[in-house]
């Protein structure tokens, strides 16, 4: 009886500790799961927020390279086809290509020809514009390796707004490979580099653009836009003091390192 009274008592004593420390594993799994929780919401919140400089600076760089006029709002509506709202920038510009297209000289001038592919870009027409590219670059007689290049490097920039990454990296290459000394082309390749997982690359090769041309200031600033979205200020600083050496009025190097000191 004292016995079975002895087994009764250790084992509640055992029961009453089981208890005891699987209320505290459920404490500490409910603590873990808060904690994870939190962290994957910190680190949710840091993607999202990287993700958004990224595609706003992406979008930046982009802009100032193609130097694009963006339609502004106040140039809505002039004329309606269909659901298509056609700007007048965009009706100005059809125009004009009707009118250098219908001149006489048009088919046996290259600087017309060119025009015209920019103009079709500039309106958004890319099949158009990549059809006149196409045409200047497959052109042997009378086209030089510099309106070559600029054909190819159009082409990449086109290519690139239709979504097709390796062919417009294709054609950058080419464009440099046919003028390696002054090219925005370089700048075109290296935001493309940069903006999709080759930062090593397009660093290099704006070094190596450097090496070509060293009198060419977009390359520094690109460059010393690349070191500041990377954190590296002090290389950043560098390369925009580098951009004041060649050209002491540059309001962008300026304005740049202004920020740069004050952080």
């Amino acid at each position: 009886m004292v016995g079975s009274f002895s087994f009764f008592m250790i084992r509640s004593k055992f029961e009453k500790l089981a208890i005891v420390v699987l209320g505290l594993m459920v404490l500490v799994l409910f603590v873990l799961t808060i904690l994870i929780s939190v962290k994957k919401s910190k680190l949710s919140e840091i993607e999202k927020e990287e993700e958004s400089k990224t595609a706003e600076y992406r979008k930046k760089l982009i802009e100032e390279n193609h130097q694009i006029s963006r339609l502004q709002e106040e140039q809505f509506p002039r004329r309606v086809e269909g659901n298509v709202i056609k700007t007048k920038f965009v009706v100005e510009k059809e125009k004009e290509i009707r009118k250098i297209k219908n001149s006489p000289n048009f088919n046996g001038n290259l600087g017309l020809k060119e025009k015209v592919g920019k103009d079709y870009y500039l309106i958004g027409n890319l099949e158009k514009a990549e059809k006149s590219f196409l045409e200047i670059s497959k052109n042997v007689n009378g086209v030089g390796k510099e309106d070559r290049s600029m054909a190819y490097k159009m082409l990449g920039r086109i290519y690139y707004e239709k979504k097709e990454p390796d062919k417009a990296t294709k054609y950058w290459v080419k464009s440099i490979a046919e003028n390696p000394r002054d090219n925005p082309a370089y700048i075109d390749l290296a935001n493309f580099y940069f903006f999709h997982g080759k930062r090593a690359e397009a660093i290099t090769l704006l070094k190596g653009a450097i090496i070509q041309n060293p009198g060419n200031i977009n390359y520094y600033l690109r460059l010393a836009d690349f070191y500041w979205y990377l954190g590296k200020k002090e290389k950043a600083s560098s390369y925009y003091q580098k951009v004041l050496r060649l050209d002491p009025d540059n309001s962008v190097a300026h304005n740049a390192l202004s920020t740069l000191n004050r952080k």
